[in-house]
């Protein structure tokens, strides 16, 4: 039987509910735990370099070690909401390293079941609150939106409610810079036609390739957009590993009877600037049946 422990978040939550028996699940977030400490799923020390891989892989373990050992989570029984975080490795990091640290995340939105485009401004905003919290920062420093099997050669409007949202956080100082991920030069020329704040990093993936096409290039330096590098999957969480996971660790009763579908993943590093140190990485995943 999964269990609900009190978390240290606000006394909003605290005061919800203790030993509740899961029965309905409706919304759920996972977290990965810090994949630069020893025993988060062995990645450290591990030939994993995909992304995909890398994730699932960190999610088992997180599963293994925080219901298998120590038998817990946080459920919230009237809104069918279940959190599950990684206690291992509790940010320890003092006031100076904290104000010393520089945060990049990367949101993934998922494919939706329906196979409408669907990118809900709302996903900005729940991940950026939630990796606050998380890491206890007041601020991100780069935050790159990534789309599935995207092609917005025509048409960005798709995106474009998710891309205002950012630019609200970006002018109250909760993003400092704006990204997104594999477009092309004409994307991004149509994007920066509909926003007010252009975009300002490219993730690009170079595959077999050992550089990125001039085009690109161009377009980049004519603009001032940073081109970052990336072997991140296309297909970063499929639906159905999510569900074997919950269904083997006895979340869920069996992979039939699931009906979470992971909406976002959020990958996540910072380094402590002054000393080049990689202090967190990992990844947050957010899924629910709505």
């Amino acid at each position: 039987m999964l269990t609900t422990a009190l978390l240290n978040y606000p006394e909003s939550r605290a005061n919800r509910t203790k030993t509740t028996p899961i029965c309905s699940i409706k919304k759920c977030l996972l977290y990965s735990g810090n994949l630069m400490r020893v025993g988060a799923s062995g990645i450290r020390n591990s030939t994993l370099r995909n992304s995909q891989h890398e994730l699932i892989s960190s999610l088992d373990e997180t599963l293994k070690v925080f219901l298998r050992e120590q038998g817990s989570c946080f459920y919230i029984p009237e809104n069918d909401y279940l959190e599950i975080p990684d206690t291992r490795h509790r940010n320890s990091l003092d006031q100076e390293d904290l104000n010393d640290l520089e945060v990049s995340v990367k949101l993934f939105y998922l494919p939706d079941t329906t196979g409408t485009s669907h990118f809900p401004a709302s996903y900005v905003s729940e991940s950026l609150e939630y990796i606050k919290r998380h890491l206890g920062v007041e601020h991100v420093h780069d935050f790159v939106l990534s789309f599935p099997e995207h092609n917005f050669q025509e048409n960005v409007n798709d995106v474009v409610p998710a891309w205002n949202e950012m630019e609200h956080f970006y002018k109250d100082g909760a993003i400092k810079h704006l990204g997104v991920s594999e477009f092309s030069p004409s994307e991004l020329c149509n994007l920066s036609k509909k926003v007010q704040i252009t975009p300002q990093i490219n993730h690009v993936d170079l595959g077999n390739n050992s550089s990125v096409s001039a085009d690109i290039v161009a377009y980049a330096a004519a603009n001032n957009i940073q081109l970052l590098t990336h072997q991140d999957s296309s297909d970063i969480l499929p639906a159905s590993s999510f569900n074997a996971l919950l269904a083997k660790y006895g979340i869920v009763s069996s992979i039939e009877e699931a009906k979470l579908t992971p909406r976002w993943v959020l990958k996540y590093s910072s380094v402590i600037r002054t000393r080049g140190v990689i202090a967190n990485k990992g990844y947050i995943v957010s899924a629910s049946s709505y």
